[in-house]
């Protein structure tokens, strides 16, 4: 079954990209009325679109897309003029009245209007007539109130507004950083945080992702973190007494030193448990800078191993091994112990999700979980 779900997500995530291209296009199917800029859509898919793969789609909060362009695909498909295609299905029949009825309940259940920028609202979505009355009036309240209301960090001083750059809310679908809410995430302090994806644990199986350097700090840490997070900082201290170092995620801090981080840094460097800052490092690995893109593998079918590889403006590297043995508990057993091939280590129950630490003026981008492109076990 989780083979077959993660097979499913990649299929309806590429299908979906391919019918929705790049945002910053104009050509919609109500351009001539508002003519604004926002997502195309590629209308020769559209006559093969079944109701039930659409549904799946506009369903999906997994797929990396705007709000708006799952709901540009809903009215595409409602007034796609199907007259010319031969030998059609029994939905390729319907009439256009039975097109926009189930269009207007896929908005109603999937489509989460408070995402949708007010522009957009009144000048694509209103006129559509696929949104009831009462579900853009909600939308349109929860704009005004995100307008009136202090962003929470600010209003606290939390480690939100002290250390990330805010997104005030989330237009698009997928995973995303926790603080900024998008897929981008920039750090505003003078000195290390860590943050974790939103996505599903990763908790077997093989998992790839890419994440895409935009600006260069200091050094910029990539990898990944066990997924039981809480921020230190919002921790009284005994709660903090209550809870085990190897749980907490503090995200006020480099994750390199912290037993539940695995970093692989811009100057070369892994760094997993080391229980201070800088250093000491390694520097075996390759380095990546502003524009790299690395690319990360997460074997979980053994004893848990993180390989990478780096595209660079002069190329790209082979794949290497980041780090081994993470699903293994290696406590009490030394270097040269754990060279053996037979070491007795208790194999922990871990899960992980991405992970960045930046300092200012740093700045990634997360661009997507991909299928594994060799044949083993797919989990998500």
């Amino acid at each position: 079954g989780e083979v077959w779900h993660y097979a499913m997500n990649v299929i309806r995530s590429q299908f979906a990209r391919s019918l929705i291209q790049d945002h910053n296009q104009k050509s919609t199917p109500l351009a001539a009325e508002s003519n604004d800029s926002r997502p195309q859509l590629q209308h020769d898919f559209l006559p093969y679109l079944s109701t039930a793969l659409l549904e799946r789609i506009v369903a999906d909060e997994d797929i990396m897309t705007e709000e708006i362009s799952l709901f540009q695909l809903i009215y595409s498909w409602v007034n796609f003029d199907c007259s010319g295609i031969d030998d059609k299905s029994e939905e390729q029949l319907w009439t256009q009245k039975d097109r926009a009825e189930f269009g207007s309940v896929l908005v109603r259940q999937y489509i989460r209007l408070e995402r949708i920028d007010p522009e957009h609202l009144n000048t694509v979505v209103e006129p559509s007539s696929l949104a009831s009355t009462e579900h853009l009036l909600e939308a349109y309240k929860s704009h005004t109130m995100m307008t009136k209301a202090p962003k929470e960090g600010q209003r606290q001083g939390t480690i939100i507004s002290t250390i990330c750059e805010v997104v005030p809310r989330r237009t698009a679908r997928g995973p995303c950083w926790t603080t900024s809410k998008s897929d981008v995430l920039k750090c505003i302090s003078g000195r290390y945080c860590s943050e974790l994806l939103e996505c599903r644990a990763m908790k077997s199986g093989v998992h790839c992702w890419s994440i895409k350097v935009l600006q260069q700090c200091d050094s910029v840490w990539l990898g990944v973190a066990t997924t039981k997070s809480i921020a230190a900082d919002r921790l009284s201290e005994q709660e903090l007494k209550m809870v085990t170092t190897t749980s907490v995620v503090d995200c006020t801090q480099w994750l390199g030193k912290q037993n539940c981080g695995w970093v692989y840094g811009s100057n070369g460097s892994s760094c997993h448990a080391f229980g201070q800052d800088r250093g000491p490092y390694d520097y075996s690995l390759p380095v990546y800078e502003r524009g790299s893109i690395v690319k990360f593998k997460l074997d979980l079918t053994r004893q848990g191993t993180l390989s990478a590889s780096v595209s660079t403006s002069v190329g790209q590297s082979a794949e290497f091994i980041v780090f081994e043995n993470m699903l293994m508990d290696d406590e009490g057993i030394d270097e040269q112990q754990l060279q053996q091939p037979f070491v007795d280590m208790k194999k922990l129950n871990r899960s992980f999700v991405p992970a960045v630490s930046l300092k200012a003026p740093g700045k990634v981008q997360f661009l997507g979980f991909h299928p594994a492109s060799f044949g083993a076990t797919i989990g998500s």
